[in-house]
């Protein structure tokens, strides 16, 4: 049984065993095909208002029933996890197309062909609105990261393959897809959003400022929703630093002073002390710059860098490989906060101060929208309850 949403699967099932054996499809990649393509349909189905997770209900009977075969086809695709490329090359060759053209026959290669194509553009528009989607989080962690500087930027974990603007990055990937877009798929009945089937930029480096000064006011617009959400005490200490900028005559300081503590308070009240040390023990032992001991009271605190990476991975272990946007997020905070102290003393007002102040209020945001949007991701519903009354927004049983 298939779900019906993937053209191409549906022709695959119709075809002789035998044919398909000698093409080399396992029946269990019909599943896969058939789900894949399932779940790109209901994320970009406009028509549909729900939210993302209840469009994907729909597929839970189907998979369920899928489940034996699916364990089967996954494990069966190890050559294609292997060395996808070696795959592709040989479906692509016209060797492979001359043989399943004579090996189906006109009438049948013809349904197959143009059963990839629109299942083909299905995949197209679902992955150039992911691309998208993911350009303000881009940005969001780039404005995090700009006052970390080349030797801190070195010290965080798996970031050399990240080297360079993240944004950047996305739009490069977003252009790459201009090429699957004249790849003569049947796009325009999948999407009624003009806007997707155009290049978004037509030079990267020309153009990246202008993207970016646009997400800015998106990132801003989210930061406002998320810190709103949390906490609205928070939230005034971020509108407070902006309008010190702007009207007051001691501005710099004020609105450093400012955000230096709303970071405090935001580490402070979303995890004790003592339970970031235990995450820090449990998590991150071996590494010795996290714990200090106080050298008034002797007791062992943890370190700004300790309460943004508990903070930023919600309390909850990294597993074995530590997710390096993660990393990157607490180490462009703890710079930034760093900036900002030294700021909080400011007496000239400088215009190279007061726009270090503004990308501190840009990294501010970035941070607060990548750790609630990203890192907090997994977060249980019960747990984000429990931070909220934490940052104060909602006030507990016993304070009523």
């Amino acid at each position: 049984m298939l779900s019906g949403r993937s053209k191409f699967a549906n022709e695959l099932a119709t075809l002789d065993p035998r044919l398909r054996s000698a093409l080399g499809v396992f029946d269990g990649a019909i599943l896969v095909v058939d789900l894949c393509i399932a779940i790109a349909r209901l994320l970009i189905d406009d028509t549909d208002e729900r939210p993302w997770p209840d469009r994907l209900s729909d597929l839970e009977d189907l998979i369920e029933a899928w489940q034996p075969q699916l364990v089967d086809a996954l494990e069966g695709m190890e050559q294609l996890v292997r060395d996808p490329d070696a795959v592709l090359r040989r479906v692509k060759s016209p060797g492979f197309r001359d043989f399943a053209h004579r090996l189906l026959g006109e009438a049948t290669f013809h349904r197959l062909s143009s059963a990839i194509k629109t299942d083909g553009a299905v995949l197209a528009v679902g992955a150039r609105r992911g691309i998208r989607k993911l350009m303000p989080l881009a940005l969001a962690l780039d404005n995090c990261m700009t006052f970390v500087t080349a030797e801190q930027f070195s010290q965080i974990k798996g970031f050399t393959q990240f080297n360079e603007s993240l944004l950047r990055m996305v739009l490069l990937l977003d252009q790459a897809m201009d090429k699957v877009f004249d790849l003569d798929l049947p796009v325009e009945s999948v999407t009624e959003r003009i806007e997707e089937l155009e290049p978004l930029v037509e030079d990267t480096a020309a153009d990246i400022t202008r993207v970016a000064d646009q997400l800015h006011g998106v990132i801003t617009g989210q930061s406002n929703e998320v810190l709103l959400d949390l906490s609205g005490r928070l939230s005034r200490k971020v509108r407070g630093a902006r309008d010190a900028l702007d009207h007051s005559a001691d501005g710099v300081s004020q609105a450093a002073n400012s955000l230096v503590e709303f970071i405090d308070r935001l580490l402070r009240e979303a995890y004790d002390d003592r339970t970031v040390i235990n995450w820090v023990n449990s998590t991150h032992p071996e590494e010795g710059d996290l714990l200090y001991a106080d050298k008034d009271s002797g007791r062992v605190r943890p370190t700004k860098r300790a309460q943004t990476l508990c903070f930023v991975y919600g309390g909850r272990a990294p597993g074995d490989d530590l997710f390096v946007f993660n990393e990157m997020a607490a180490a462009g905070l703890v710079a930034t906060r760093g900036r900002l102290q030294k700021l909080k003393h400011s007496d000239d007002g400088s215009q190279k101060e007061t726009q270090d102040v503004r990308r501190g209020i840009a990294a501010v945001e970035g941070f607060i929208v990548y750790a609630v949007r990203v890192g907090w991701m997994a977060m249980p519903d019960e747990e984000l309850t429990a931070m909220r009354v934490r940052l104060g927004n909602i006030r507990s049983q016993s304070e009523r």
